[in-house]
């Protein structure tokens, strides 16, 4: 129940600012433009989500108390999130790249 609440409680604070930017910004023309409004949104929300396995990370580090299976966790969590941030960066990047080719 407690894990319920708090996953509804994150994705609000996650997916409540991403409507409002969606009342603001004009509709998509063309599959080059819904690709690329697809793509800007999926990276809207992978970084806030990178930052949080970021953050994550390192409590997981603060709390390993020197143990070295909880570091290696914590050490692991934050490769991962850097990784995801760099996957992030290049799809955003290759949009960039398919969309002015495209027109």
């Amino acid at each position: 129940m407690k894990k319920t609440l708090i996953t509804l409680i994150f994705l609000g604070f996650v997916i409540l600012p991403l409507s409002v930017y969606a009342a603001t910004t004009p509709p998509a023309t063309g599959v080059a433009g819904v690709i690329g409004r697809a793509v800007t949104e999926l990276t809207t929300i992978g970084t806030a989500l990178i930052i949080l396995m970021i953050v994550y990370a390192g409590i997981l580090y603060l709390i390993a108390s020197g143990e070295p299976d909880k570091i290696t966790k914590a050490k692991q969590a934050l490769l991962w999130a850097v990784i995801g941030g760099v996957v992030i960066i290049s799809a955003n990047a290759i949009k960039t790249v398919i969309v002015t080719i495209g027109g």
